[in-house]
């Protein structure tokens, strides 16, 4: 078996009953299931940017009001 570890996030009300939402479908077992499930998609989507897009990700520049 896998070892797991605990994290603790914050959701906006919406995502709350969007999360809750799924498990009460039947498909997913517990919040944590979907959590899981969505992170493995944005794992998926993020191993697909090739190289260079992940490093001009990473090296953007702010637009100017985000600069302090």
């Amino acid at each position: 078996m896998a070892v797991r570890e605990t994290i603790t996030i914050s959701v906006p009300p919406e995502l709350r009953v969007f999360l809750q939402g799924c498990v009460a479908t039947g498909r997913y077992s517990s919040v944590s299931e979907v959590v899981r499930a969505a992170l493995r998609e944005f794992e998926h989507a993020e191993m697909g940017k090739t190289p260079i897009s992940r490093q001009a990700m990473a090296q953007r520049t702010p637009p100017p009001h985000d600069r302090a």
